[in-house]
């Protein structure tokens, strides 16, 4: 969370939800953004289009607490990066 922290963005009420949660809910896009995710992500007949971009896992760096918090940074960087890119708005 304190590289979110840094850019302003407060995750810190943020969870981890199943996707069986929304079954049933209508779906335009579901978005993937890690490997895993995306081969195991169950099928949704509510979605109408399956976008996946995947970023490295920064929790699998190893090293000290500043090359893993780096790993983390440039993920997020990267991350936001793709969002601004893949779904522009007129801000």
């Amino acid at each position: 969370m304190a590289v979110t922290d840094e850019v302003g963005i407060d995750i810190s009420e943020h969870t981890s939800d199943l996707i069986d949660a929304y079954d049933d809910t209508p779906l335009d896009v579901v978005v993937t953004v890690c490997d895993d995710a995306a081969e195991n992500c169950p099928y949704l007949p509510a979605r109408k289009h399956n976008l996946h971009q995947g970023f490295e896992d920064p929790s699998a760096v190893k090293g000290a607490e500043e090359e893993k918090r780096a790993a983390f940074r440039r993920i997020r960087d990267e991350l936001a990066d793709w969002i601004d890119e893949t779904f522009p708005t007129d801000r």
